[in-house]
């Protein structure tokens, strides 16, 4: 090999080291500046939350009893009904539209 061949190497070697260098500064520099903003904007979504939850002042609240709407679920149309762990269904409730789905599996169709 000779010297400029060399020369031409340890160039492009030096010049990616730089490259790499370059880049790892400009990543540290640009993750300082991510949490700098994440902290200082945190701060202020902190305040607004409390802000939001904050209860309201009326004579419910100063009294310390909570009074909740009765809903009535039994009236509510099919496709409003919440069904969940705390909200079970009748065990009498059947769909009126049922549908027969892959695997003999049986569906509302609605």
């Amino acid at each position: 090999m000779n010297q400029r061949t060399s020369n031409r190497i340890s160039q492009k070697q030096r010049n990616k080291k730089q490259f790499q260098q370059k880049l790892i500064i400009l990543l540290a520099i640009t993750f300082v500046l991510g949490f700098l903003a994440g902290f200082f904007v945190g701060k202020n979504l902190e305040k607004e939350i409390q802000f939001v939850m904050a209860e309201p002042e009326n004579e419910s609240s100063q009294t310390g009893s909570s009074q909740e709407k009765a809903i009535d679920y039994e009236s509510l149309p099919w496709n409003l009904k919440l069904v969940n762990f705390e909200h079970a269904l009748d065990e009498t409730f059947e769909p009126a539209k049922l549908a027969e789905v892959d695997n003999g599996y049986i569906a509302d169709s609605r």
